[in-house]
């Protein structure tokens, strides 16, 4: 059974699990105890074996605006704030270490951290009416939670310095015509688009897809590295059981003249 939460909700159903920011009435904002419940629930879905894609999303109307303002402490020296700093990146590394894929379903407001947790996701699918923003530079921060890594390897370099300079809004098609996201649909078929998704990648190859993004979250590296990383990884998934039950397939069908999509 997955554990509960104050402000974060679990649940696991068809090999889908669902990590919901439950902070409406704040728009989903982050505080201490949210980073850390939400650490806990990536920490539990990574030895959870019932779960095999996790679909990230904020109750209510939103997303999330990031931090809370509100309830952050003054920082006392920059020492303090890297040690801060180091404790909340965590969540971004559980995100982007999880052996399994994480799709960030976006409805209204990804401000700062909150476009952050899209970005660490490995697909993030958007409402055409959302609204995405790196906000940080607005409030007197740089951007942060793998921003400076995440960001440009999205949308390159020149849209990346534009986007943490001037913290311009993007509706989800304009981030998706940046490349920042994957998808972005109307409001009304977000959910059935973004859970279709996962319940397709839960029935899929997950060994495979647990080296797709390790070797992804190597980039960018040298050629001959990757060329090296891919040779280590095959080997592995020549020998895995998902391979040889689709190319048993792949036999079968030739053999009984049947046609595969």
């Amino acid at each position: 059974m997955a554990p509960a939460f104050e402000k974060v909700l679990v649940g696991i159903q068809e090999g889908v699990a669902t990590v919901t920011i439950n902070n409406p009435q704040q728009k989903n904002a982050l505080d201490h105890d949210l980073h850390a419940e939400l650490q806990q629930a990536f920490g539990y879905l990574r030895d959870e074996e019932e779960a095999k894609v996790v679909v990230l999303t904020g109750a209510g109307d939103n997303f999330c605006t990031g931090g809370n303002l509100v309830k952050m402490q003054a920082i006392a020296n920059s020492v303090v704030g890297r040690q801060r700093m180091k404790w909340t990146q965590r969540l971004v590394e559980g995100i982007s270490g999880l052996e399994k894929p994480v799709i960030a379903m976006i409805r209204g407001i990804a401000l700062g951290a909150g476009m952050s947790l899209a970005l660490a996701a490995d697909v993030s699918i958007a409402a055409e009416d959302a609204r995405l923003m790196c906000s940080f530079s607005k409030i007197g921060l740089v951007p942060d939670w793998g921003q400076f890594y995440l960001l440009p390897s999205r949308v390159g370099l020149a849209r990346a310095k534009w986007l943490m300079l001037t913290g311009a809004e993007l509706s989800g098609a304009e981030a998706v015509r940046l490349g920042l996201i994957a998808l972005a649909v109307p409001g009304q078929r977000l959910e059935q688009e973004a859970y279709g998704l996962a319940r397709s990648l839960a029935q899929g190859p997950c060994q495979a897809y647990a080296m797709i993004k390790a070797a992804l979250n190597c980039w960018p590296s040298n050629f001959q590295a990757m060329l090296e990383m891919e040779a280590a990884m095959q080997g592995i998934a020549f020998c895995s059981q998902d391979h040889a039950a689709a190319r048993q397939a792949f036999i079968d069908s030739k053999k009984h003249g049947t046609k595969r999509a």
